[in-house]
């Protein structure tokens, strides 16, 4: 029986050469991108999974009531944990640093990835030893553990334990162990590995209670109860500082890739709304695929009604052809999957391009093989469920006479099947107009500081030692406008504390402010707004312990007339000399920040030499000679260390690189949701043209036009695709809004996305049914008049 279902099948197949071509081409486009998305799904779930002790490590947040959530902690909080809590078997501070410079005899490289740990971290986090032993490979604090990739580059293959390595042409470091470089899937990402001791020579207060610049890494007792322990942990802060109030409690670390909005969290961070949302496209395209595939199905049931009526009359039951529709439908699957694996492999790589991975998948594997048979069982279900109901009922004495079936439940069934297809194409496309559109204003908004033409470049070697008169230097290039320096990167959260005192702050304590050392001319050159007092001034000694403030911290701190008013951070006291207009530094997903400006002094601050950036206003026009300038005075200064430099516009538009990636998925699967929704339309189509060819033959002859037979098919499409609107648009609206709280600052939604995205669906299905229902327009009368 199966053999001759299958001859049957085979015949029905080559005898529907186009329409069967279209149904796996649907099938097969719509399943190849529901298993791309679901791959970059299964992925964002599986960050930091494979790690031995993955299950008992945690990360220690803070809460408070102004900053909310936040990810660094303070420097001697791993070591009271690991001393004073039993439950806590291992603590690392681990601190992301944007890297250094490295020379090995001739070889010299800019290494990025650095990171500041804690000896532990080896005991704490899976990383396989090629070279070295864990136990003791950050021991010392001229120790550097490099990956793999890091070692080739200077190496080779080369064992190169025991080697030294320059750091930033002064500080010898000695390679005492190579690891494999961290996989892709994880949140913990390096390239080489520093003793976190390392950073009281550079000026860090790693014995504050005040400074928050850690993440805190703990790993408990298996029987450990994180309920009791968070409250254990959470007054940790305010007993260290009577009146802080900022409570502790503990996250896992299989948790950190998918909890975004904490303040100051690692680089890379995904978010469960994207996971939510691509699930839901994924979901959407296997349904649109699946509605295109009935509605190709039902577009040939007159034809098909005459062989379940044949059956149905030698004896069939309708269970019996129910099995042999669905064991069509399967082998349809069978075959689109087939064509569906080819496409993923060929559109893989440019996927990892767009979504920036390095996805791969194996069809051996048992999570691939149980993925496929679920999808395919789901697809099944909805592409050969209802049309193997619908054929098998048909009346055997109407289907053998070629009668086809009638009424308004059959004709609202296909009309809902083409609503719920442009409904999920319009929501994509909502999404599209969306996302773009608040990228489009991020670009646009008013940061409050001018980043045309400015670029920076590290502050190392002689550009720490001699930053006077090396910036005097560049200033008389007439394609250099101005030169200035900061401790910090200031598109990066900076640092912070809560250690602050000021006239008349009485009982408040709930302010925590980052604050940076900044050159005298840094607000100027970047047109940062001083709305109140003065900017510094390098030759009033008094300016050296000065501070100039934001608006939101004087907002936060309720001071009034803040200028000249004592002020004290880290126990440095000086008077409030300013105030500038808030400034968007960072990503616009976050408020601003309060924060303090102090004058930097490029001799004595050791922090400058090794986090510090020098930024240069180019002339407008003249880019290229100004880099060309800085290159030249750098390899004079600086020979041994390689000149990089960045443009300050391209760092803050890589703040959105996520949401840019998201718009251009959310544009590219737009339109591959209307292609298959313009097949079943075309489907749909083909099969209201064939049953009312006699119709049309029968207007024609009563002196309808050509025009009039064309707006009676338009008219009642455009019905479906409004309603179609109708439907996506609240979808829409709410899906929108969900997105859109990533960002402190974003677009209001208006009507505008809605009625575009309704009237592109509109007229791109309006394209698709008129080539169909222009033909049977111009058809001869007297030809449709005998069709069959």
């Amino acid at each position: 029986m199966l053999k001759t279902h299958l001859k049957i099948f085979i015949r029905n197949l080559f005898r529907n050469k186009s329409q069967s071509l279209i149904t796996i081409f649907g099938l097969a486009v719509g399943i190849a991108c529901a298993v791309l998305i679901l791959l970059w799904v299964v992925d964002e779930l599986s960050y930091d999974r494979f790690h031995s002790n993955a299950d008992e490590i945690y990360r220690v947040l803070g809460r408070d009531g102004l900053i909310g959530e936040m990810s660094v902690t303070c420097g001697p909080l791993a070591g009271h944990l690991e001393k004073n809590y039993p439950e806590v078997v291992d603590a690392t501070r681990y601190m992301p640093y944007a890297g250094a410079t490295f020379t090995s005899g001739e070889n010299m490289f800019a290494i990025d990835k650095g990171v500041f740990a804690d000896p532990a971290f080896f005991r704490m986090f899976s990383t396989e030893f090629l070279h070295g032993d864990p136990a003791s490979a950050l021991s010392d604090l001229s120790s550097i553990v490099l990956t793999r990739s890091t070692a080739e580059r200077f190496f080779a293959d080369e064992n190169p334990i025991g080697k030294t390595l320059l750091m930033d042409g002064q500080s010898p470091m000695t390679v005492t162990g190579v690891v494999a470089d961290p996989p892709a899937n994880s949140q913990i990402q390096f390239r080489y590995l520093i003793n976190v001791e390392v950073l009281k020579y550079i000026g860090m207060p790693l014995d504050s209670w005040d400074n928050a610049a850690f993440h805190t890494f703990i790993q408990v007792r298996e029987d450990t109860r994180i309920p009791a322990l968070n409250v254990s942990i959470s007054n940790i802060m305010s007993e260290q500082i009577p009146g802080f109030n900022r409570t502790l409690y503990l996250q896992p670390l299989t948790d950190i890739h998918l909890t975004s909005g904490i303040a100051h969290d690692l680089s890379g961070i995904g978010d469960p709304k994207y996971v939510l949302i691509f699930s839901a496209i994924a979901l959407f395209l296997i349904l649109i695929a699946c509605i295109n595939y009935i509605n190709l199905s039902t577009a040939r049931s007159l034809k098909r009604s005459k062989e379940v009526g044949l059956r149905k009359i030698l004896g069939a039951d309708r269970s019996k052809i129910v099995r042999y529709f669905f064991t069509e439908s399967v082998v349809v699957l069978i075959i689109s999957f087939i064509v569906a694996a080819v496409l993923v492999q060929w559109l893989l790589p440019a996927f990892n391009q767009l979504s920036a991975k390095t996805l791969t998948i194996d069809y051996a594997s048992p999570e691939i093989i149980l993925g496929s048979l679920f999808l395919l069982i789901l697809t099944a279900s909805i592409a050969g469920g209802y049309p193997a109901l619908r054929f098998s009922g048909a009346n055997p004495v109407t289907a053998v006479k070629g009668i086809p079936r009638r009424g308004r439940s059959h004709t609202a069934s296909r009309r809902g099947l083409v609503i719920t297809q442009f409904a999920l194409s319009i929501i994509l496309l909502v999404g599209t107009i969306i996302v773009f559109s608040q990228l489009e204003y991020i670009r646009n908004k008013n940061l409050g500081f001018n980043q045309e033409n400015v670029l920076y470049f590290p502050a190392r070697g002689n550009f720490v030692q001699s930053y006077d008169r090396l910036k005097h230097e560049l200033s008389n290039y007439s394609s250099i406008v101005d030169v200035t320096a900061e401790d910090k990167m200031l598109t990066e959260f900076s640092n912070s504390t809560a250690d602050l005192h000021w006239a008349g702050k009485g009982n408040q304590t709930d302010l925590n402010i980052g604050y940076s050392h900044i050159d005298a001319n840094y607000l100027e050159l970047l047109d940062v707004e001083i709305v109140a007092g003065r900017n510094f001034n390098p030759d009033r000694a008094s300016d050296r312990t000065a501070y100039i403030l934001n608006e939101e911290a004087i907002d936060q701190m309720g001071l009034e007339e803040p200028v000249g008013k004592r002020f004290m951070l880290n126990g440095a006291e000086g008077y409030i000399i300013g105030i500038t207009k808030d400034a968007n530094f960072n990503s616009l997903h976050h408020q601003v920040e309060p924060r303090a400006y102090m004058l930097l002094d490029p001799t004595s601050g050791n922090s400058f030499q090794y986090v510090g950036n020098i930024l240069v206003k180019a002339t407008s026009g003249k880019t290229e000679e100004a880099i060309a300038a800085i290159q030249n005075i750098w390899q004079r200064e600086n020979p041994d260390v390689p000149f990089e430099y960045h443009f300050l516009d391209e760092t803050i538009d890589s703040q959105y690189q996520t949401e840019v990636r998201t718009g251009k998925i959310f544009g590219y699967f737009s339109l591959i949701a209307i292609l298959i929704s313009c097949l079943g339309l075309y489907g749909l189509t083909a099969f209201i043209i064939e049953g009312r060819t006699k119709e049309i033959g029968v207007r024609k002859a009563l002196g309808a036009t050509v025009a009039g037979i064309l707006g009676m098919f338009l008219s009642d499409f455009s019905k479906m695709i409004l309603i179609a609107g109708v439907i996506a648009w609240p979808v829409a609206w709410f899906v929108m809004l969900f997105w859109l709280q990533n960002f402190a600052y974003r677009v209001s939604l208006t009507v505008w996305p809605f009625l575009l995205s309704g009237l592109s669906a509109l007229a791109i299905a309006l394209l698709t049914v008129s080539w169909q229902a222009m033909r049977a327009a111009t058809a001869n009368p007297v030809e449709s008049l005998r069709y069959e």
